[in-house]
């Protein structure tokens, strides 16, 4: 799992034997060198024995950037079992590249997540994002995921920088 600290994260995960229909609650932790961030129990919400951990945008912004492990235990009446455990990291934000910063924060305008970072967002036409329209959203959307592919591209095949050397 991926968290940029100042942005919203959001992870689906499964556990069939622990679901929120038979009564399991889930609670966390995020551990890293610089401290434990503890993950409340209302950021978890459960569908059959499908999870969803949703960690708002003024939680991560105290996030320090680093690698750090994900803990989630179950509970039910007096029975505690760690579900996950999972190598995790976070970014800072000044890390994330502005075609990152657009996909995120038009998902999560499509998801109806909307918040007041994203309202400063505009297109390259100048308009802001949180005032687009479904249809737009999905044009613009798809614009940025193809940047980002291509930066994601350019980035695993390296750097590479040529240098041209002209004689007169």
């Amino acid at each position: 799992m991926k968290i940029i600290a100042g942005l919203p994260a959001k992870y689906n995960f499964t556990l069939p034997n622990h679901s929120a229909s038979n009564g399991w609650t889930l609670a966390g932790q995020l551990t890293d060198t610089d401290g434990t961030y503890a993950l409340a129990t209302d950021l978890f919400t459960g569908d059959g024995s499908t999870w969803t951990l949703a960690i708002p945008s003024a939680t991560t912004t105290s996030y320090a950037a680093g690698d750090c492990m994900l803990y989630v235990v179950a509970t039910l009446d007096t029975t505690e079992e760690t579900v996950l455990s999972e190598a995790s990291t976070i970014e800072a934000l000044g890390t994330v590249s502005h075609n990152r910063k657009m996909v995120t924060a038009l998902n999560a305008l499509m998801e109806g997540r909307s918040t007041q970072a994203y309202e400063t967002l505009t297109t390259p036409d100048g308009e802001s994002i949180s005032r687009l329209d479904p249809e737009k959203l999905q044009q613009w959307l798809l614009f940025y995921e193809k940047r980002l592919a291509t930066e994601h591209a350019a980035r695993a095949a390296g750097s590479i920088i040529k240098t041209h050397q002209i004689g007169f």
